[in-house]
């Protein structure tokens, strides 16, 4: 089973890619979606944040992802969003293209630190999301009320997971 299964399926329509997937898969997309919609603010922001050490010294901008991650705490909860999650999604590859370039720029200028700083980015973003906990059951739940599941019709397709498995196994 491909890990991205669900990201390469939105082309298809946003949410018709849970159709083809099991119940465990679903709750496993969901769970990371979740993970990442409580630190919305320092999980978007991460292909930003080595272009804005160019022009910002890095602690300031960290400083700043911090706020904005404290910021979101009241609201995150209120206003859960599959859709915008997984399209962010997206969005946060970038920062496999800014990373080396932007630590490629620093070697140039000879700015070590910077180099450093760019590279532990995500470890930061992961100890940032550390930072303000959060309860991720919750907006797990709500993404998948979102994918019109609930507790009942879980169980059910958990039901119909386990039959088709056994009639492949045959």
């Amino acid at each position: 089973m491909p890990l991205f299964k669900n990201v390469c399926a939105i082309g298809r329509g946003m949410f018709s890619y849970h159709q083809e997937c099991t119940t465990d898969e679903l709750v496993k997309m969901t769970w990371l979606r979740s993970v990442e919609w409580l630190h919305w603010p320092a999980f978007i922001c991460q292909p930003l944040l080595p272009i804005l050490y160019i022009y910002v010294y890095p602690p300031w901008v960290i400083a700043i992802v911090v706020v904005l991650n404290i910021l979101w705490i009241p609201i995150r909860y209120h206003v859960p969003s599959l859709g915008i999650v997984t399209a962010g999604l997206y969005f946060v590859y970038l920062k496999w293209i800014t990373i080396p370039v932007v630590a490629i720029y620093f070697v140039v200028h000879r700015a070590w630190l910077d180099v450093v700083a760019v590279i532990i980015t995500p470890f930061i973003v992961w100890s940032l999301g550390a930072f303000t906990g959060g309860k991720v059951g919750i907006v797990q739940k709500k993404f998948l009320k979102q994918l019109g599941i609930t507790e009942e019709t879980a169980e059910l397709r958990k039901s119909i997971d386990d039959f088709i498995l056994k009639m492949s196994c045959r």
